[in-house]
């Protein structure tokens, strides 16, 4: 479950999507928005997993890739 302040967040984003989508006739990133938002509620439901993600970093996570670019 979301959180009162995401709920808002949520309702915004939702709804510029399915504006957007309905526009464009691309459903694409209703269902995208859907599934991001999805993703947040359940981290927010397991509080553990919550304070992983939303905690600092201890030590070094190892060497970033350099990105490869493709044209």
């Amino acid at each position: 479950m979301l959180p009162a302040a995401e709920l808002a967040r949520f309702t915004a984003d939702f709804t510029r999507a399915i504006e957007a989508c309905a526009e464009l006739d691309n459903w694409g990133l209703f269902a995208r928005t859907i599934n991001e938002w999805k993703a947040a509620a359940a981290i927010h439901a397991d509080p553990e997993l919550h304070a992983r993600l939303t905690g600092p970093v201890d030590g070094d996570l190892g060497p970033v890739l350099r990105p490869e670019y493709r044209c």
